[in-house]
């Protein structure tokens, strides 16, 4: 995508290239268990260590990473926030589970673009049951991204063998936590990796926009003085641009006419909420009023109802 971004992708690559013992070259998909059979699952630090060995079998376009909150190219490119990092701000507000996609709901799902995003739905839904303790729901969740990813074959994080493990570890919530979000990144660097354009940017605009449906309708039904979740939608504003300038980048290298057809879509709905924002003359320096705020959850809802069937 842009030039200069790669020149320093090929640096960090050279230096972490040099510093790594050398391993063979086969290029493979990442994966989540080491030859010594280690339970990925056991410890959060395990966990991350494993990603970080596995760091030097990615191509370029992978080479990029953050061991203390592992992120794929786009997210730390364009600066989007992981589902793990929009759901944290949620954590200590009281949980809503009516809000959630229904797991029943995947038969409704026919299309790719409908898939794809759900995806990213479900992966919002299932971290914000892991960050409210519902546990086995997570797991659940996990399984219905599961089912999701195995349609495309781009099961790279979502492993069928760790559901046992989960079982086993039901009560390490910081373990899966870690997991979740690691699992999320390894199947966003997978489509990078492959170039699958048609679907890594309906995955990140189902998490995004599944993040705020549960933002808003916190703020709005909750009792309690909610100013910091007020200050996180209002900071939105520049992650809708950015989401805009991915989504422009991602038609600029695409070639499949559905997809860029769908794409355009989804433009056009984060354009109708960048108007709405500047019309109310919202930015991350302004304080949000109830009226306003039920204004953009309306029209958050308006296009989630697209898409969750």
């Amino acid at each position: 995508m842009k030039t200069k971004f790669y020149f320093i992708l090929i640096f960090l690559f050279l230096i972490l290239s040099c510093n790594r013992s050398k391993k063979n070259d086969e290029s493979s998909e990442i994966e989540l268990t080491d030859s010594q059979n280690v339970e990925v699952i056991d410890t959060a630090s395990r966990v991350m260590n494993l990603v970080d060995e596995n760091v030097n079998n990615l191509d370029i376009r992978t080479a990029s990473y953050d061991k203390a909150m592992y992120k794929s190219l786009t997210f730390k490119e364009y600066e989007i926030p992981s589902p793990i990092e929009i759901m944290s701000i949620l954590e200590n507000h009281e949980a809503n589970f009516t809000l959630l996609n229904s797991p029943k709901n995947t038969e409704n799902y026919l299309t790719i673009t409908q898939k794809a995003i759900n995806i990213g739905i479900y992966s919002t839904d299932m971290i914000y049951c892991l960050l409210h303790n519902q546990n086995q729901d997570f797991i659940i969740y996990y399984e219905t991204i599961l089912k999701l990813t195995h349609e495309f074959g781009i099961e790279s994080g979502f492993k069928p063998e760790l559901i046992e493990k989960f079982n086993e570890n039901i009560e390490k919530n910081d373990s899966l936590r870690i997991y979740a979000n690691t699992a999320f990144m390894l199947t966003s660097n997978y489509l990078e990796k492959n170039n699958n354009l048609n679907i890594l940017p309906f995955m990140i605009m189902g998490a995004w926009l599944e993040g705020m449906y549960l933002f808003t309708n916190t703020a709005i039904n909750s009792i309690e003085d909610n100013q910091l979740l007020f200050q996180e939608i209002c900071k939105q504003d520049a992650i809708i641009n950015n989401l805009m300038q991915f989504f422009n980048d991602v038609m600029l290298d695409i070639t499949s006419y559905k997809a860029n057809s769908e794409i355009q879509i989804l433009l056009s709905y984060l354009q109708d909420l960048s108007d709405l924002y500047t019309n109310l003359e919202i930015n991350e320096n302004t304080i949000i009023s109830v009226e306003d705020l039920k204004l953009i959850n309306e029209k958050i809802t308006q296009i989630r109802n697209e898409y969750v069937l």
